[in-house]
């Protein structure tokens, strides 16, 4: 890692001067300034230098950090950093200080990549032998660099400050990274304020462990608000237990939620049952994917203004329904249609209102002539006519439903589990102590095949 120090004597004004280049092109580089008075000056004066290289090596800006203390900055007015301004051949947001050391020291895609926020953060490991190590040059990670990352390591480790600026980047960098399908884990620090503390203290066999300790974005957000709540005490340990649901509730492997469900249900003393019924409320509430697919109001499903709203809000959400199921087996995809065919079986659907013409593309597929039939020749009425043109002709429906299917076939699935909890709890609440224990096991049992959805 190369490292320099600028002397207090405008050393590069003079020698770009000596060479021609006009005040015009030496004031773009940003090496050089211009006081008020006029006069030209080297801009890194008196300063450490950490020059920053791109990913083919190239010099393309510097960082340059004051040795002077505290108070004599105070007094002179001077920031701790000056860095290079963005011009045509740096944008800081597009870079990794450190990244081309990294990439020669690691052949091929390398396990692993800790981010961190300064300069000597990434120096200190790197000389400890310690070669994974970047900073993002700039307190927030950028979907750039975030490519970047995915191009050379299989998994980022996040390290940043622990301040509220650095806790912010830090939840940055988790979307970005899971949005970009990269694992990422975060560094947990005790002992030392940044990783140039920690190795210096304590050494690189120490800082390695710390980083194979790196936790998960659930723990990490699990631990953020934890500070904010006294657990010893029950009203905030249970308004602390509904933003530890709010925050699996967005947690899309059910394995893992499952993990993290017993996890924290032995840590705080919680039944896990408890904490997945939280949890099912939102992903109940948060699963208002199906209001996203806008298809066409089927004919059957015009308004009754003459029914309370209550059964109107049912019955728009049974049609949906009903236009989802429909939309899905138009794709002719016959695996799609076994994996509906076990949420809704043709039984089921008999109170539909266009379970008739359901029924007609369920027989296509068990009879197999759903590959070869013309669709548009199932339909025997108007309605039926309608209702399937409108669906088909939206855009791009084919290769959408497609890909999401599957989200569809979850919120199918997960409606038809609420609306039989819905059902079960109105029976209880009726009172029929006679099936009681019976009605209790399934509600028990429908809360276990949300909470895992």
């Amino acid at each position: 890692m190369v490292c320099g120090f600028s002397l207090d004597d405008n050393g590069l004004y003079k020698h770009l001067q000596s060479l021609g280049f006009s005040e015009k092109n030496m004031l773009a580089t940003g090496l050089v300034g211009k006081n008020d008075k006029g006069y030209l000056y080297d801009k890194f004066k008196n300063r450490f230098m950490f020059p920053i290289f791109d990913i083919q090596k190239r010099l393309i800006a510097f960082g340059g950090r004051t040795l002077e203390s505290k108070e004599s900055m105070k007094a002179k007015g001077i920031p701790k950093y000056v860095n290079s301004p963005e011009n045509l051949i740096y944008s800081k947001g597009k870079h990794l200080y450190g990244l081309n050391v990294a990439k020669s020291h690691n052949s091929g895609k390398m396990k692993r990549i800790l981010v961190v926020e300064g300069y000597m953060d990434v120096i200190s490991p790197h000389q400890a032998g310690i070669t994974n190590v970047v900073a993002s040059l700039g307190t927030a990670l950028t979907e750039k660099q975030g490519r970047l990352l995915r191009n050379y390591a299989e998994e980022v480790i996040l390290s940043y400050d622990s301040d509220d600026a650095g806790q912010k980047a830090i939840l940055r960098g988790i979307d970005i990274m899971q949005a970009l399908n990269v694992p990422i884990r975060v560094l947990q620090m005790d002992g030392a304020k940044d990783p140039d503390e920690f190795v210096l203290k304590y050494g690189a066999e120490k800082f390695e462990k710390l980083i194979d300790n790196s936790i998960s974005p659930v723990e990490y957000k699990v631990n953020l608000i934890k500070k904010d709540y006294d657990l010893e005490d029950t009203t905030q340990k249970i308004a602390f237990l509904t933003k530890l649901a709010e925050i699996l509730s967005k947690v899309n492997n059910t394995i893992e939620r499952d993990v993290y469900v017993d996890k924290f249900s032995r840590e705080l003393k919680v039944g896990k049952e408890a904490i997945i019924a939280e949890i099912e409320k939102r992903t109940i509430r948060n699963s208002g994917k199906l209001k996203n697919w806008q298809l066409p109001r089927a004919i059957s499903s015009m308004q009754n203004s003459g029914k309370n709203t209550n059964i109107h809000q049912e019955e728009k959400k049974n049609n949906k329904n009903e236009e989802l199921i429909i939309y899905l087996l138009a794709l002719k995809d016959e695996d799609i249609f076994h994996k509906l065919k076990l949420i809704y079986t043709e039984e089921e659907m008999a109170a539909f209102q266009n379970n008739t013409f359901i029924k007609k593309l369920y027989n296509l597929y068990e009879s197999g002539d759903i590959i070869n039939k013309e669709l548009m020749s199932v339909c025997e009425t108007e309605e039926e006519n309608s209702l399937l043109s409108g669906i088909l002709l939206k855009s791009n429906a084919r290769d959408d439903a497609a890909s999401r299917a599957g989200e569809i076939l979850r919120a199918l699935e997960m409606d038809k589990l609420q609306n039989e909890k819905m059902k079960i709890i109105k029976s209880l609440q009726e009172g029929k102590t006679d099936e009681e224990g019976i009605l209790v096991s399934k509600l028990n049992e429908i809360n276990m095949k949300l909470a895992k959805k």
